[in-house]
């Protein structure tokens, strides 16, 4: 009786040390994501692509984004859910995932039409904008 009480403490004392004491899911603070991205690096499909140098992101209260990435400018709604950015309407739907955000970064990949894109941007502040 005496080794099974082991057994179960001993049983019990490694799933604790086993558990986790960081939160579920990615939670994105919308605050943290507000203000003017501007794009400094992307992969299309694995390789480095110029073509979307001029692409940024600008995030509002309340839901909204202003970007280019569909090559002219245009207001979308967004939704954030954990670490997913969900364009609900625009010309280019798409899902981000966002990997990692800070104060001046933030890395993002998608899929659209099929094909992987994996972008970075830099915070702009607003006194920096023309």
């Amino acid at each position: 009786m005496f080794r099974v009480k082991l057994l179960l403490f001993t049983l019990s004392i490694s799933f604790v040390a086993c558990t986790s004491n960081e939160p579920e899911g990615n939670e994105i603070s919308p605050e943290i994501l507000q203000g003017h991205w501007d794009l400094v690096s992307a992969k299309r499909n694995g390789q480095a692509t110029e073509t979307l140098n001029t692409t940024f992101f600008e995030f509002h209260s309340e839901g909204k984004m202003i970007s280019n990435l569909a090559g002219s400018r245009e207001e979308i709604q967004y939704e954030l859910s954990g670490n997913i950015l969900k364009q609900l309407d625009g010309r280019m739907p798409a899902d981000y995932e966002i990997l990692e955000i800070n104060d001046s970064l933030l890395h993002v990949t998608m899929v659209l039409r099929e094909i992987p894109f994996d972008l970075h941007f830099r915070k702009v502040s607003s006194e920096n904008l023309n």
